[in-house]
């Protein structure tokens, strides 16, 4: 165990200030790794628990069987699922006459303490297989990082064939006591993609105008929401933001044709009912299609995990939105 307490503790910041352990970062890691290497003992745990009781109680046997199959889904099979899924988005306005434009949409990717999501490589090969004209990232791409290890992390983004663009999660600015490795992401990610932090960019896809606003986490305060104002109408303005929950502090009126966010992993570990409590949505938003206040949103549940190393009806996915 003390060997084990300093292995977490290496990962700690140091303030450089004040010379001080950051131990909310400590216990936070030390929770999480824990979860994740107990794990891997709790399954063999219950497999001999099954064998032991086999002879004399076969119910509780059956259950303890039940419950295994169900850890280990959850634990070591859904989280490594990548799936594609394909969403058409239907316009009020007649800004996308003509070839339908095809978007791949990726969030909360939580590399870090776990390494059991859908790896990098893996994720880019299949958003490159479905030819999308436009790739957006939408956030939360590290989970207890450290920031020695940001360089180099994402390098496989080098490879997508299409041109990409991204913003910044909670997770990516030290929230919730998280080391701070916004500087060291910055610089990795725009090696390979465009990173918006309160920024927009046009881009012309087959013929057509597409602003796209890139805003700065909800949560960290810091949205310049008047890049909302004043928005032609005659172009398809598109925002990423990683929180949904931004969508109802937008000013009154804005000329946003969609909305694409990330962050609530759809409920991660969708237990009946359950699972809404801990929606990280003050307005209990999951996944897929929403209207709000007016405005077209859309929420991907994301490729990775964070809090728990679980996922339960609802796995990692890529969408291929076509609008």
């Amino acid at each position: 165990m003390p060997c084990y307490f300093l292995f977490c503790l290496r990962f700690a910041k140091i303030n450089q200030e004040t010379n001080t352990m950051d131990f909310l970062f400590i216990s936070n890691y030390f929770f999480d790794a824990t979860i994740y290497f107990a794990s891997y003992f709790l399954a063999a745990i219950l497999f001999l628990a099954v064998l032991l009781l086999l002879a004399k109680h076969k119910v509780l046997a059956f259950l303890f069987l039940a419950f295994l199959l169900f850890f280990v889904w959850v634990r070591f099979i859904e989280p490594k699922i990548l799936l594609i899924n394909k969403e058409v988005l239907p316009l009020e306005r007649a800004t996308f006459d003509g070839l339908p434009i095809k978007v791949a949409l990726v969030s909360d990717l939580h590399y870090g303490v776990y390494s059991n999501a859908p790896s990098l490589k893996r994720i880019v090969e299949r958003i490159n297989q479905e030819s999308p004209d436009l790739v957006l990232l939408l956030g939360d791409f590290v989970f207890q990082a450290k920031k020695e290890n940001v360089p180099g992390m994402f390098k496989e983004l080098a490879n997508l064939k299409a041109p990409g663009f991204a913003v910044l999660g909670n997770h990516d600015v030290g929230l919730k006591g998280e080391i701070n490795v916004k500087e060291e992401l910055t610089e990795e990610l725009s090696k390979y993609v465009k990173l918006l932090n309160n920024q927009t960019e046009k881009v012309e896809i087959k013929g057509k105008q597409i602003n796209l606003i890139g805003l700065s986490d909800f949560l960290e305060g810091k949205i310049d929401f008047s890049l909302l104002e004043g928005l032609n109408q005659d172009e398809f303005n598109l925002v990423l933001e990683h929180n949904p929950d931004v969508v109802y502090s937008f000013p009154l009126n804005t000329n946003v044709n969609l909305v694409v966010s990330g962050h609530t992993h759809g409920g991660q570990v969708c237990l009946p009912y359950l699972y809404k409590v801990f929606l990280p949505s003050q307005f209990g938003l999951e996944r897929g299609f929403y209207m709000i206040n007016g405005l077209k949103v859309f929420i991907t549940s994301g490729a990775g995990v964070a809090g728990l190393p679980f996922r339960f009806l609802m796995s990692p996915e890529i969408v291929i939105l076509t609008i």
